[in-house]
């Protein structure tokens, strides 16, 4: 790890983005190698830096509801509960 890498890792760590430090190295070879602008190289390392927020939040919320088990709407038996439209789901 080079100095600018290890100085944007501390910053990240500072603003609680850990997910850019994590994932800094791999995307700045992409964009070296894509050829990308500064701007289209901080969208994607921000957007995964946003992704993992998110799923974080998922995390958080299933953690404090203490349900038994998480489910999705994937899997919702619609047959057990014919009052519920699949349709308006």
């Amino acid at each position: 790890m080079n100095l600018a890498t290890e100085r944007i890792a501390a910053h990240a760590a500072r603003l609680r983005l850990p997910e850019l430090a994590q994932n800094l190295p791999g995307l700045a070879e992409e964009a070296a190698r894509k050829e990308w602008s500064y701007t289209e190289f901080l969208e994607r390392l921000l957007a995964e830096e946003a992704a993992a927020l998110d799923q974080r939040t998922v995390e958080m919320f299933q953690k404090v509801a203490t349900l038994p088990f998480a489910r999705s709407l994937e899997e919702f038996d619609f047959r057990f509960q014919p009052s519920v439209k699949e349709r308006q789901l």
